[in-house]
């Protein structure tokens, strides 16, 4: 398979390349590159994950393992709720619409208004950071 097929899931920078500039400066939020336990809560399921990348209107999630035996992911459009932590403590409850389906997740838009949203993002960043050093 030639090496062309893959490319990186973000630079050094941490922050999520893309091959369409125009879509980058549409964008809304920075995304951040983020990697953090999370706890997905879609109606009475559960399941572990990990986020992968942030912004202040969304993240991407990326699941481990399901809690229950239920083998389908969130269906589009549908709302979760979801616990962004460390294996300790909880850090922060959000929730959000899964916006759409990835080979191994799904990505979600915050269900904020755009005031929450723009310093949401930040928020978990620096909370998650602060807690490591």
């Amino acid at each position: 398979m030639p090496n062309d097929e893959f490319r990186p899931l973000f630079s050094d920078d941490g922050k999520a390349p893309s091959e369409d500039k125009a879509a980058t400066e549409n964008r809304r939020f920075e995304r951040m590159a983020l990697v953090s336990n999370v706890t997905i809560y879609d109606g009475e399921r559960r399941r572990l994950g990990r986020v992968q990348d942030i912004s202040g209107s969304g993240l991407r999630l990326t699941t481990d393992s399901e809690i229950e035996n239920l083998d389908q992911p969130p269906t589009e459009g549908s709302y979760i709720d979801i616990d962004i932590g460390n294996d300790i403590d909880e850090i922060l409850y959000v929730g959000g619409q899964v916006v759409r389906h990835e080979d191994n997740g799904f990505a979600v838009r915050f269900d904020l208004d755009d005031d929450e949203c723009a310093n949401l993002a930040n928020e978990i960043v620096n909370q998650l950071t602060a807690m490591s050093d």
